[in-house]
């Protein structure tokens, strides 16, 4: 019967400064660090620096706003941060005293530390992507007040311009969450239309703020989107038990939504048309819960490491909440059975995910309990230094090979550039594995055709997830042996490019060749470099299975002139961006002796094999490749 007390007012307030204490930030920011993460923050933060337009000069999966993703004294205002902080918090603590009344009991105040406790740690973008969601429900539950559609916009904006994949969901949520009001004659065509135009002239004003090109930004987001199941899937494998929770999780909000669906359309033709409000607000609910549960689990499920999986768990119970919070009288009980449910399934898989600090455990908590971060905020403001100089190193001789030329790195360390104190010029997409279908590419290759290309490229030859790393980026690799040429070896693990006379490479021949998977596919012979783009198509099943989780596996075999054979997994979206195949290139050396030659010396690869899992099956038995061969012209002698 405790659970049914109610808890006095000052207690009430205590609590919600308790949880907004466990998600205050626990410093006002960092210093930068080397890395591949650490790099893409360090790359947003330059091309705010270099005052870069988002969706033209940079396309990435973060967006300008991701400069709160990992706080950095580069080029930001010292009360950016604060700014961002004091909204955050203040829209969370009017968003707790509305949903945890002053009549409650303790049951909702012990689910919500709970769940507070499991989110704590989470990245901001997903406590914007939660607030956006509490507040689009209480408008749905009360579409007469303006303040909770107004502030649900603009947090869908701000997860948009943070985080590509959640953000643009935000978007689609609450343009259909207005039109439905229309629909259902809850708001006026006055007020729908204020609501509208007032929205997408937020939009074009943060556009103009954060210096972004909008049409570039949403089609580049598309194009991340769609062609991040393709290349960046990582397989279940031994993290099959938090799939099983994840499915569950999902499906129990999704049949409850059918469930309910199938009950209104009974009505419907029942009562001709007469369907009580609250039954449509729980169905809307229900339906938009289910929506960002699925949202979050793709995000999350795609990539299987220990990382990116504890994202949903981390934010899926307060989620769900939702569902609780704002349900009909009468259907408030499944609901809390649901949350209880989701919760508990949560708190288990959380706090058993190897290789990370678990939420409940001891010196995660006292981390996030600690009175000292308060302190280390205040010194944070304090000694914040909007400088150019924070964490870089003293002349150096990269410094002194490049000057004050631009410069960019290949494939991903733009930690390098910024410590080094060279001047970033990158090219769209600039980190080489997320460069995974034709437009991305094509993008970063007319970057490096161009005038505006940089002066220098940082080059080496890696990848990530065992992928073959001569195929990632192939038509910027093109373009580089059009337009750059080998200044020295910038270190023992990298190349220094220096840009030349644009001399493009002269196109010999075309050629269709069909194959089947499974089956030895020739490859064209000489010195010309042949660069293919070689087409497979998923079969119903695994279009399903890539909407559903993730997408069926490839591989591809190489076999070499010496008669050796050598196996990487491969992208359906990378092999029909296009590929240099006749050339055999797994090392940087590998690729130095190949760019000195005009591609004429290196290993020759003589047939490929391409082949699916036959335990994951789900691609077309047929391929298409197209092949053109080129050669390259006479040296050219001038230097730029």
């Amino acid at each position: 019967m405790i659970l049914n007390r109610y808890i006095p007012e000052y207690g009430r307030y205590i609590f919600f400064f308790l949880l907004l204490f466990l998600v205050f930030p626990p410093a006002y920011y960092f210093t930068p660090r080397q890395g591949l993460d650490s790099s893409y923050i360090i790359g947003i933060h330059l091309a705010h620096r270099y005052c870069m337009v988002f969706g033209k000069d940079i396309v990435f999966t973060f967006g300008p706003l991701a400069i709160l993703h990992y706080r950095l004294p580069i080029a930001v205002n010292r009360w950016v941060f604060l700014l961002f902080d004091g909204y955050f918090l203040i829209s969370l603590l009017l968003l707790l005293k509305a949903v945890i009344p002053r009549r409650s009991g303790y049951g909702p105040v012990l689910f919500a530390l709970a769940g507070f406790l499991l989110a704590m740690g989470e990245a901001l973008f997903q406590w914007y992507f939660l607030l956006f969601a509490f507040y689009l429900f209480r408008f749905i539950k009360d579409p007469v007040r303006l303040f909770p559609i107004v502030q649900a916009g603009l947090f869908s904006l701000l997860s948009f311009y943070y985080k590509v994949n959640l953000g643009i969901a935000a978007l689609i949520l609450y343009l259909a969450a207005i039109h439905l009001a229309l629909f259902r004659r809850q708001i006026s065509l006055l007020r729908y239309a204020f609501i509208v135009c007032s929205y997408l002239a937020c939009l074009l004003i943060f556009d103009r703020i954060l210096h972004v090109d909008l049409p570039g930004y949403i089609t580049g987001s598309i194009q991340l989107i769609d062609a991040y199941s393709d290349a960046m899937t990582i397989p279940a494998g031994h993290y099959a038990i938090f799939l099983t929770g994840s499915v569950l999780i999902v499906f129990l909000v999704f049949s409850r939504w059918v469930y309910l669906l199938v009950l209104t359309l009974r009505r419907r033709a029942g009562r001709k048309g007469q369907i009580g409000r609250d039954d449509g607000d729980e169905l809307i609910i229900y339906g938009i819960v289910a929506a960002i549960l699925f949202v979050l689990y793709k995000s999350s499920f795609v990539r299987m490491d220990n990382y990116h999986l504890s994202h949903f768990f981390g934010i899926a119970g307060l989620v769900t909440a939702g569902l609780y919070v704002f349900s009909s009288p009468h259907s408030r009980k499944w609901a809390a059975i649901c949350c209880l449910i989701v919760l508990g399934i949560c708190v288990g898989m959380a706090n058993s995910i190897p290789g990370l600090l678990h939420p409940y455990a001891g010196s995660n908590l006292l981390r996030h309990l600690a009175p000292g971060k308060i302190s280390n905020y205040y010194h944070g403001i304090k000694d914040y230094k909007d400088s150019a100089s924070v964490g870089q190193l003293p002349a150096n001789e990269w410094e002194r090979m490049v000057g004050d030329h631009t410069v960019d790195i290949i494939p991903a360390e733009i930690s390098k550039i910024y410590f080094a104190g060279l001047h970033y010029d990158p090219r769209p997409v600039f980190q080489s594995y997320s460069a995974y279908n034709t437009y991305l590419d094509s993008i970063n290759s007319r970057k490096y055709l161009s005038p505006s290309a940089p002066d220098f490229v940082l080059f080496s030859l890696n990848s990530i997830d065992n992928r073959y790393a001569f195929f990632d980026e192939s038509r910027t690799k093109m373009a580089i042996l059009s337009h750059y040429r080998i200044a020295c070896e910038a270190d023992s693990n990298m190349l220094l490019l220096q840009k030349k006379a644009l001399t493009p490479l002269i196109e010999e021949k075309k050629e269709i060749v069909n194959g089947r998977l499974g089956e030895s596919i020739p490859v064209g012979g000489g010195n010309d470099l042949q660069f293919s783009r070689i087409s497979v198509h998923y079969s119903l099943w695994g279009k399903i299975k890539r909407f559903l989780y993730q997408p069926p596996a490839l591989t591809i075999t190489f076999v070499l002139g010496s008669g050796d054979s050598v196996t990487y997994p491969a992208s359906p979206t990378i092999l029909e961006d296009g590929v240099i195949l006749n050339k055999y290139c797994s090392s940087l050396t590998d690729f130095q002796r190949l760019m000195a030659a005009d591609c004429r010396n290196g290993t020759v690869i003589r047939q490929i094999r391409i082949r699916e899992d036959p335990d994951n099956r789900g691609f077309e038995e047929k391929l298409k490749m197209v092949n053109t061969y080129y050669r390259f012209p006479a040296r050219a002698t001038n230097h730029i």
